[in-house]
C-alpha cells in the first residue's frame, strides 16, 4: 500500500471510492430490480449461459426505458 503524501493522493482516493460506490449501485440495482439472484444454478454451464443473457436482457431494458442510451446498449451488446 502506497502512502498518502499529497492532498492530490488522498482526493484520487476519493474518487476511486466514488467510483466503486457507483459500481455497487448499479450491482445492487441489478441484482434487486431485475432478479439476477434469483436463479438457482450449479452447473457452470447454467452459470456461463446467464451471465451471457443478462447483459442482453439489461441492454433491452435500457433501451425501452430511454431512447438517450443506446450508446450504453450498444457497448454492453459488444462487450
Amino acid at each position: 500500500m502506497e502512502p498518502i503524501l499529497t492532498p492530490d493522493d488522498a482526493w484520487g482516493i476519493v474518487l476511486s471510492y466514488t467510483r466503486r460506490w457507483q459500481i455497487e449501485e448499479t450491482l445492487r440495482h441489478a441484482k434487486c430490480e431485475l432478479a439476477f439472484e434469483s436463479p438457482y444454478v450449479r452447473a457452470w454451464e447454467t452459470r456461463r449461459k446467464w451471465l451471457l443473457i443478462a447483459p442482453i436482457a439489461y441492454a433491452f431494458l435500457v433501451s425501452q426505458l430511454d431512447p438517450d442510451r443506446r450508446e450504453s446498449r450498444d457497448w454492453l451488446l459488444r462487450n
